[in-house]
């Protein structure tokens, strides 16, 4: 099978331009400004800014504290990965087991997972429902029609 290619080198642009767009405005320039404004000392709510370049970096480099927060962090996330994993490996075990009633238990355990789309199915469904819905409504008092 051969790949797919496309006639012009603009169609893939503007294919990929809305997720680029939100990257740039949502991920790269925050990060961008974020790195900016740490090249600077600001004084109380941000009335003064002084550029210090990277003295920032360095200060945190030296402190003692920072590297104590860095293994604490480590600790905490590998702490909670390992617990985390664990129970879930126990459980998984657990409900594999063929034991009386197991369809059961695979009901409740899938349930947090079924019920959720269930949920906002009811909530759409009063939404938009044509009788009393709030969108029929307000599309209603706005228009004069109804859906």
């Amino acid at each position: 099978m051969y790949p797919a290619k496309f006639k012009g080198k603009w169609l893939p642009l503007a294919f990929l331009s809305p997720t680029l767009l939100i990257l740039v405005v949502f991920l790269y320039y925050p990060v961008i400004q974020t790195f900016i404004l740490s090249t600077y000392r600001v004084a109380f709510l941000g009335l003064r800014k002084h550029f210090i370049g990277l003295g920032n970096f360095i200060e945190l480099a030296h402190d003692p504290a920072y590297y104590h927060t860095l293994l604490v962090t480590a600790i905490i996330t590998t702490a909670i990965v390992v617990v985390g994993m664990g129970i879930s490996l126990a459980i998984a075990l657990l409900a594999n087991q063929p034991i009386k009633g197991a369809p059961i238990y695979h009901i409740l355990l899938i349930w947090p997972y079924a019920i959720s789309p269930a949920v906002a199915g009811v909530i759409f469904l009063f939404l938009f429902s044509p009788h009393f819905g709030t969108v029929d409504y307000l599309m209603s008092s706005v228009t004069g029609k109804s859906l």
